[in-house]
């Protein structure tokens, strides 16, 4: 199911230059582990000018979203994650940056990311994980990372753009379950 509305807007009546073309789809989705169908947001925008008299920047709208948001650059391997990744990790994001994903993803979902992440690629398409991560604070939580690719204006794949969502109340609630039925 699937029904989408797309717009665009202007400047804020406070005088914030905000120019953000974009389109909205709700998408119904199951998974073939769950057999569940749940609703899904899907929203895809692009920031044509973010400017303020007061200073705000690009990088501070990306900045604040509320997700785990990393890139990729496919030539030269140059990786980038918001300060949402840093907080959870406990890693900078310099650091962050050098740091191989088999140092915090658990040991158990290792092969099975390393699986999607090279079919996803070989494929060039869209593809998810769903794997536990370790925070800060040493304790793994459940995660699903969806991975886009993106094309240069000659369809070239040029990076990976990659969200990470908290999924672990779902998870823990659908293995629950799992375990109650046996």
């Amino acid at each position: 199911d699937i029904g989408g509305r797309s717009g665009s807007a202007g400047a804020d009546p406070a005088g914030v230059t905000l120019e953000l073309a974009g389109s909205r789809y709700d998408v119904t989705v199951s998974r073939a582990d769950d057999h569940a169908e749940r609703p899904r947001l899907v929203v895809s925008f692009s920031l044509v000018g973010v400017g303020s008299p007061a200073g705000n920047s690009y990088q501070s709208w990306v900045d604040a979203i509320p997700v785990k948001l990393a890139t990729l650059r496919v030539k030269s391997g140059e990786r980038w994650f918001n300060p949402a990744w840093a907080e959870y990790t406990g890693i900078s994001g310099e650091r962050l940056a050098t740091t191989p994903y088999s140092a915090f993803v658990h040991a158990e979902d290792l092969p099975a990311v390393r699986d999607a992440i090279d079919s996803g690629r070989a494929a060039r398409r869209p593809f998810s994980a769903e794997y536990r991560a370790r925070r800060h604070d040493g304790q793994y939580f459940w995660q699903l990372t969806e991975f886009a690719p993106v094309h240069d204006a000659d369809g070239e794949l040029v990076a990976w753009v990659a969200t990470t969502t908290d999924v672990h109340e779902r998870r823990t609630a659908v293995d629950a379950a799992r375990q109650g039925e046996q």
